[in-house]
């Protein structure tokens, strides 16, 4: 590598740099200003953040100078493939450009005006970078401050400070400037992250951090929890708990206690309350890790509390290499395993970028990744003190593979690609060997192998001492284990996650993975999301404290009937979790399909109602089925591609893939992106807090970057498109996010969704809207279901979108013009239509057909309004007729109701068309649905279904008597002639 001095400094003229590049053969052509291609030959670019911003949508400055002295400038925002806006001129700059003998130098002077800034003060801290291109040694590209990929990638410049050696003050205004540098990457604690990750979230820059109003109280200065262990003896817990605020302090560490006996632990903060400038940050969440002795399966009390200084380092941990595809992994007592990983080999891999996740006494988190044009990956490590590694394999499909718009039908041919022969191999020296399936022991003596496509749970054992299995694999359904033994080669070990004759799909840009597990024998096996199996308790106001999850239910108080019900919606959340090849996907349940309902809407917004309702519970089940449909949703359908980096792939059920490719997997289409899909991003910030994963905040910035870029919510068809009313419902996903961080782009996002809505008059005078954004038209005519009439009718499942997050964004911005009347308008209206069942019509609200599974979230939208503006009895009236519907229709039969269909398609000689019928939707007699309409509960029913009714009967139990809810029908009304005619079930009894 030739070597490269540079030197910076300023005057009242200007920045001025020197770089001195030593270069043997230099390379360059004649070349115009601006050319996008210089970059290729021997050059210097220099970068420069005036602001420090970190952000990539801020007014960097980018110049480049090659060998030969052609320049090309530019300044921001980020442009498409890391460009800006090369328009731009510095207009001033001096360029001289010299050769000497062991190279070329490069002088530069940039006027403070073509910087956009004054003379800067003395103290003022600047993002720069200094990077150079050498050639012809293809690949030699060199940085001050290495970017780990793209030059511009800004979260890694470095620093400069503007200083005066020889005033006395210079050294205290140094440390001051640092101060301040530290102060703005501690304020990115906020989001649990480093910089790398804050180009996806700054929006106007690092702004000041004002804590939101109405913070929730600290518990008090300890925190007490209670841990039941998965096994006995002794075992590693590592678990991530709600932080009572002030408890750990940036820096701080912790000890734990149970009876008084003090335990070594390690603390990883993983997010930070918002906090005002100079105040010292507070975790909000952090991961404890310690090793235990549980003495049997009862539960036992922790104590943490603030100590001063971490414990030293257990011994025990393993040694764990990485060597491109082969880990290395060895045990104290001399046992060692070579992994090495079975894919597609890099046709041109980059550099591999390396990031230490987690390192401390007792545990270890590592993660390689490998960007390539054809197989990216990312090898990642875990270890603990107490002996047990994880290794994940995940494999991009990086082809450039998408289908083409086929603009005639506004439809896309989806490649329908699969994946390859993917898993790992793994060898270690002679060892008696013995697979556990289940309670079965077999000993392996020449040859054995084992399917998962039953969903089978087996591990194989060596030497009595070590278990190697893999959590996931019975879930997935796919691939198989074959193990060889033999004195003389030892042990040889195959896990295929799955095979090229599976066909398992695998579209392109979207992520398999492959993980394995070695551990003693005596350890808990981990969760299939890779989490510790332990669970814990702590008191529900600390989960209240930060996400307002409320008062948990005490289902022993509750009657039978009403906590049977609750707990048939935990299973059925449950259920809904997919396995096969779209494993964690969360769709529809089905009782007669459990875990198999492949199509659903793919939009995540439901995600937080499940990660509320398991820490509220304390049901560990349905973190774990939140966190699985988080993993899913970052691997297969975020549009990971250049222009659209971020957006959510549309679910193409209209697409059927071959039949030799299974059909049990919802094909996404590669749309670009679809904007009114991407919601719900904030489920990947609860899933960083109870992982610590690094993907989901990747997955949460990219998200979030999209919908500031791309999400907006004004009138369609216009000849500049504003956008979707509909993706109002994304305002609770930036109110949330200034919640928990307390950055101002947030609530500024939130704002900005609203006023566009209400701005380019999408939103009407009286306070509602269209599915288009345009004057309602069609809201007296007959419309049975979507077509014929366009979208200028008022639709409440597009209107209950504005009541998702504006109520919330009311606590924020009280004054908002018309946002307190557009909360109550919507609600109003939503109470107002709906049917005397419990139910509300779809698409119109006279409409035939009911969508029944759909009432649990209208219900709870209107709950949303109420908790903001104050519970009306009307509202009340409105969530009780729907959850009496749910709760006695699964009484009496043990089903959900799904949908109720029209009377006139019930009859001997149904019609062909119903728009024939009527004009006005007046002149139809809606009443006699409930007597005489199909009645459906055998189809599946989506998740906006299942998810609210916990939370809802909560809601509904702070104002009314449960016995409201359980009084049987009365005679005549339209829910007993609805249940009048369908059969009792067999079994009656507590569910």
């Amino acid at each position: 590598m030739n070597q490269a001095l540079g030197a910076v400094g300023w005057d009242d003229d200007g920045l001025k740099v020197m770089f001195d590049c030593e270069d043997e053969q230099i390379v360059f052509r004649d070349r115009k200003r601006d050319d996008p291609d210089a970059w290729q030959d021997d050059s210097f670019e220099l970068f420069i953040d005036p602001g420090h911003t970190h952000d990539d949508q801020s007014k960097w400055i980018h110049l480049l100078v090659t060998a030969g002295g052609a320049v090309l400038d530019e300044k921001g925002p980020m442009g498409a493939r890391y460009g800006g806006d090369t328009s731009y001129d510095a207009k001033g700059l001096a360029v001289k450009v010299d050769k000497t003998i062991r190279g070329w130098r490069v002088h530069l002077t940039i006027p403070w005006a073509d910087l956009g800034r004054d003379k800067p003060p003395l103290g003022e801290a600047w993002g720069i970078n200094f990077c150079r291109e050498d050639y012809p040694h293809q690949g030699e590209y060199t940085a001050w401050s290495p970017t780990y990929g793209p030059f511009a990638r800004i979260a890694r410049w470095g620093h400069v400070i503007f200083s005066d050696p020889g005033s006395v003050d210079d050294k205290a205004r140094i440390l001051a400037a640092k101060a301040v540098i530290a102060d703005q990457h501690n304020r990115l604690k906020g989001y649990g992250m480093d910089a790398t990750l804050l180009r996806y979230f700054a929006d106007k820059g690092v702004t000041e951090s004002a804590p939101p109003p109405r913070r929730a109280p600290a518990i008090n200065g300890l925190l007490a929890m209670t841990v039941t262990p998965a096994a006995a003896g002794t075992q590693m817990v590592r678990l991530s708990v709600p932080m009572p605020e002030g408890l750990l302090r940036d820096g701080g560490d912790m000890s734990v206690s149970a009876g008084g006996e003090p335990v070594a632990v390690s603390v990883r903060a993983l997010t930070w309350y918002p906090v005002a400038k100079g105040a010292a940050p507070s975790a909000r969440r952090a991961m404890v890790t310690f090793p235990y002795t549980f003495k049997n399966l009862e539960p036992v009390q922790f104590v943490l509390q603030p100590a001063e200084k971490a414990p030293g380092r257990p011994g025990g941990f393993p040694a764990v290499t990485v060597d491109g595809d082969t880990v290395n992994i060895g045990y104290r007592d001399g046992r060692r395993f070579t992994a090495k990983l079975i894919a597609p080999a890099c046709e041109n891999p980059g550099t591999p970028e390396s990031q230490v996740v987690e390192s401390n006494q007792v545990f270890e988190w590592r993660r390689v990744r490998t960007d390539d044009p054809a197989w990216s990956r990312v090898i990642e490590t875990r270890v603990d003190a107490l002996g047990t590694v994880t290794v994940v394999a995940h494999l991009q499909q990086s082809a450039n593979t998408q289908s083409q718009f086929e603009a005639a039908t506004r439809t896309f041919d989806i490649p329908f690609l699969t994946a390859p022969d993917f898993g790992w191999q793994i060898e270690t020296a002679d060892a008696s060997c013995v697979l556990a399936e289940g309670s079965t022991l077999t000993e392996v003596k020449d040859r054995a192998e084992r399917s998962f496509a039953q969903g089978l749970i087996v591990s194989l054992v060596l030497d009595g001492k070590y278990r190697v299995y893999h959590p996931a694999a019975p879930f997935k359904l796919r691939g198989k284990i074959e193990v060889r033994h033999g004195p003389d080669k030892g042990v040889a070990y195959r896990y295929l996650r799955s095979t090229a004759t599976e066909k398992v799909p695998m579209q392109s840009t979207s992520w398999r993975r492959a993980e394995f597990v070695i551990a003693p024998v005596d350890q808990a096996p981990l969760t299939a999301t890779l989490e510790y199996p332990h669970e814990s308790r702590v008191d529900w106001r600390l989960w209240d404290a930060l996400y307002r999850t409320g008062r948990p239910l005490e289902m022993a108080k509750l009657p039978n009937d009403l906590s049977g019900m609750v707990r048939f919606h935990y299973e059925a959340i449950i259920a809904a979790g997919m396995r096969g090849d779209d494993w964690g996907n969360h769709g529809c349940y089905d009782p007669a399909k459990p875990h198999r309902v492949s199509h659903g809407m793919n939009r995540l917004n439901h995600g937080p109602a499940i990660f509320f309702e398991g820490w509220r519970s304390g049901d560990r089940r349905l973190v774990n089925t939140a966190v699985a449909w988080c993993e899913n949703f970052h691997d297969l359908s975020i549009w990971w591609g250049p222009e659209f980096w971020g957006g959510t792939r549309y679910p193409q059920a209209n697409k059927k893939p071959p039949t030799d490719i299974p059909s049990d997997f919802m094909w996404r289409s590669d749309e670009g992106a679809a904007d009114f899909c991407t919601k719900g991003f904030d489920s990947f910030f609860l899933a960083y807090e109870q992982t610590g994963d690094p993907l989901m905040l990747q997955a949460l910035g990219a998200q979030a970057q999209f919908a500031k870029r791309y999400i907006h919510t004004g009138r369609k068809w216009q000849p500049v498109d504003t956008g979707h009313p509909r993706n109002i419902g994304t305002v609770i996903d930036f109110v949330r996010l200034y919640r928990y961080t307390g950055q101002p782009q947030h609530l500024e996002q939130a704002l900005r969704l609203f006023r566009e809505l209400r701005d380019t008059k999408a939103l009407q005078p009286n306070n509602l809207f269209t599915e288009a954004g345009f004057e309602p038209v069609n809201d007296d005519k007959f419309i049975p279901h979507d077509g014929r009439v366009g979208e200028t009718y008022i639709k409440p499942y597009i209107l209950g979108y504005a009541l998702e997050g504006l109520p919330a964004l009311l606590e924020y911005a009280p004054d908002e013009p018309r946002l307190r009347d557009t909360v109550q308008a919507v609600s109003d209206f939503l109470a107002k239509v709906q049917d005397p069942v419990g139910s509300w019509r779809y698409p119109h609200p006279l409409s035939p057909n009911m969508l029944v599974y759909q009432a649990p979230e209208h219900a709870m939208q209107i709950a949303n309004a109420d908790r903001a503006i104050g519970a009306k009895d009307d509202h009340l009236d409105t969530i009780e007729r729907m959850l009496r519907l749910r709760l006695h229709y699964w009484l009496k039969t043990g089903r959900l109701m799904v949908g109720l269909g029209n009377w006139e398609s019930a009859g001997p000689n149904p019609p062909q068309d119903l728009w024939s019928l009527y004009n006005k939707a007046a002149e139809r007699d809606s009443r006699r649905d409930w007597a005489e309409g199909a009645i459906e509960d055998k189809s599946a029913a989506p998740n906006d279904g299942l998810v609210y009714v916990p939370e809802l009967v909560q809601f509904y139990l702070e104002h009314r008597p449960a016995s409201r809810l359980l009084e049987a029908p009365k005679q005549g009304t339209p829910l007993a002639t609805l249940l009048s005619r369908v059969p009792l079930r067999q079994k009656v009894g507590k569910e």
